[in-house]
């Protein structure tokens, strides 16, 4: 399993998170085309074909407007994601009033990224803003959620696994799935169907499958840690299936993941983080630490990770948003610290980051992770890491040298490759071979070639 994890890793990393998930829409297109051409769905591949030109169109071009009105560059990918998700939502029909709400679906969605935001991103997943306002406005056009029919399924298992697992919220997906099945069922049983035919309308009829794997998985719209991901996962699985409504709003799919994409806004940071560059220090000949201030402070913990947008000219496909490892503790108020590591050649995000000039202000869209210190602070704690776990462990070294844990001490162990390993331990025993204390190193840990340095 961990050889084909690594394969899977290794081979969905070559492309960002928004060319992922538009490759495996694009897939859930074909695979509905086949399966209309051989007869197995009620819609023709014509209206499929023409609603997902109409919807892609429509939000592509609105999308443009409104980032000029905003004054920001327009991100595409994003843009025909949303209108491919359209695309399955509402029944393709081909007529001129069908496709003109389609249309209109998409210029809402669209107005939706710039008007409902936060921090600098959206708070609602657009496509389910777009269903919601379309079936108060316009009840006619109710969204069907056809890219539930079972014939589609296989492919959209596939499509959201991938998407699930390269997110790694694959356990917030099945816990999703879990609950919202079985509430599906119960629900259907409650109004008479039995057992069996009750889980099968579950698994078989409804899109829980594309609901997890498509659009609750949406990192942009989700809280920082895991835990509050995956109660919100229990709570949008049982909006997904219990009837509920607001006077004259009923329940819907659309309006569940909504009103989760709420809760989630207010469990993160809702003040919006800018951060001002204020200088660059060359670690190694590959390695820099880069310093901003931000505008206001900045919630976070240790080994915490914070995902910063940068747009910039000829961006490659890595994108023009990175997350990165917080280097410094929970402490620094006053400055965020991250570190970096260039190849050759280098990705254009790393190239623009580098060539920041004092004072220039970027934004942080989001800070999260799990990877943080235990709240008891008498545990003894040992850190192993190499490469990019470094950072983290080195901000855990930074907060765990402070009270209520004075006696802390940071290893590092000699490494034949590249990348050194970090070995952190919080005990109030000496460690051999620190890396960051606040006390010089007995004798016997200086031989052996190892090193002893002060600070992080």
């Amino acid at each position: 399993m961990t050889g084909f994890t690594s394969w899977l890793d290794s081979l969905t990393g070559r492309v960002t998170m928004y060319r992922l998930v538009l490759m495996g829409l694009l897939l859930v297109l074909v695979e509905s085309l086949v399966v209309s051409l051989l007869g197995k769905i009620a819609y023709q591949p014509l209206p499929i074909l023409v609603s997902a030109a109409v919807a892609v169109l429509a939000t592509v071009i609105s999308g443009r407007l409104v980032a000029l009105i905003f004054r920001v560059k327009p991100h595409t990918e994003s843009s025909i994601v949303t209108g491919l998700i359209l695309t399955f939502l509402f029944t393709p029909f081909l007529t001129a009033q069908s496709l003109g709400w389609l249309a209109v679906a998409g210029v809402i969605a669209s107005v939706s990224k710039y008007v409902l935001a936060g921090r600098g991103r959206h708070i609602f997943n657009p496509a389910a803003v777009a269903a919601v306002v379309m079936s108060i406005a316009v009840p006619s056009v109710f969204p069907s959620w056809w890219v539930g029919a079972p014939w589609i399924l296989p492919v959209v298992v596939i499509v959201a696994f991938v998407i699930l697992h390269r997110t790694r919220h694959l356990s917030m997906g099945i816990v999703f799935f879990v609950v919202a099945t079985a509430v599906v069922t119960l629900e259907s049983m409650s109004n008479g169907s039995t057992s069996s035919m009750a889980l099968q309308n579950a698994l078989l009829s409804s899109p829980v499958v594309f609901f997890a794997g498509i659009m609750l998985s949406e990192p942009l719209t989700l809280p920082p840690r895991r835990w509050q991901q995956l109660v919100l996962a229990v709570v949008v699985g049982v909006l997904f299936g219990v009837p509920f409504h607001f006077g004259r709003v009923f329940g819907t799919y659309e309006l569940a993941l909504v009103i989760g994409n709420l809760l989630a806004f207010f469990a993160g940071q809702r003040g919006g983080i800018r951060l001002a560059f204020a200088g660059r220090r060359q670690l190694t000949p590959n390695t820099w630490e880069l310093s901003f201030t931000p505008r206001r402070p900045v919630r976070f913990a240790a080994g915490q990770f914070m995902e910063l947008s940068l747009p910039h000219a000829k961006a490659d496909v890595r994108g023009q948003r990175r997350t990165f490892s917080i280097a410094s503790g929970a402490q620094d108020h006053d400055v965020v610290r991250f570190g970096l590591t260039t190849s050759v050649p280098s990705s254009s995000f790393k190239t623009a980051l580098l060539s920041l000039e004092p004072g220039t202000e970027i934004a942080a869209t989001s800070v999260g992770g799990d990877f943080t210190l235990p709240l008891d602070s008498s545990r003894a704690l040992l850190l192993v890491a190499g490469g990019i776990g470094i950072t983290p462990s080195s901000a855990s070294c930074s907060s765990c040298a402070q009270p209520p844990t004075p006696a802390t001490s940071c290893c590092s162990t000699p490494c034949p490759r590249p990348t050194s390993r970090l070995i952190a331990t919080s005990s109030r025993r000496s460690a051999c071979g620190c890396c960051c204390s606040r006390r010089r190193s007995p004798p016997h840990c200086r031989r052996g070639g190892r090193t002893w340095g002060r600070g992080t």
